[in-house]
């Protein structure tokens, strides 16, 4: 099976599924784009993009942006570094953006989410995989198959998630507590 062929289902699964009411909720617009250019060289598959107005009780609501990537073959350590590279120089960009139209007072301020989505007929098995699998908003990973005219997609995530000794270690402490003791310290040495 063609590439393009598989891209184009994924593109059709991805307009039925972050369209839909049940899954996406009250959304006011809904679009995806195709081959986006954020520089030269660096071309994301599809980025999705949807407004709903009911997140913020302002009214003005949350635009939530998927950045995209479709790999035929393996999600792999070289398809995250690329998507992290998209995602910081794609928020970097909104955030240039929505200041400068703020500044010419031409709209107010948004709640503007970006997200990388990596997609793959596996993940390549490797030390920290596991970690960056489970994500949690920032990138994503989702696995495909081939079905009966179409594709089906579905969230992965690793069973088994380490917790490395740092992260742990961090927050077992008391990170916030250690801070305290620290300022409660300087202030009995400030003299009054």
């Amino acid at each position: 099976m063609k590439t393009l062929a598989l891209e184009d289902q994924f593109h059709s699964w991805l307009l039925s599924t972050y369209n839909d009411p049940d899954f996406a909720g009250k959304i006011h617009c809904f679009t995806v784009r195709k081959r986006v250019l954020l520089m030269p060289g660096d071309v994301l598959d599809f980025v999705s993009v949807r407004h709903d107005p009911a997140e913020t009780s302002d009214g003005k609501g949350l635009f939530s942006v998927g950045l995209w990537k479709f790999n035929v073959g393996a999600i792999d350590l070289d398809a995250v570094h690329e998507m992290g590279r998209h995602l910081l120089s794609f928020r970097s960009g909104v955030a240039e953006a929505l200041n400068s139209m703020e500044m010419k007072g031409e709209i107010g301020s948004h709640s503007v989410g970006v997200h990388g989505n990596l997609v793959g007929a596996v993940v390549t098995e490797c030390s920290s995989m596991p970690l960056l699998a489970n994500g949690f908003g920032d990138l994503s990973f989702w696995t495909y198959r081939q079905g009966v005219n179409r594709i089906e997609v579905e969230p992965y995530y690793h069973e088994t998630a380490p917790r490395p000794r740092l992260f742990r270690s961090l927050f077992a402490s008391g990170l916030c507590s250690a801070g305290r003791k620290k300022a409660r310290s300087a202030r009995a040495l400030t003299p009054t």
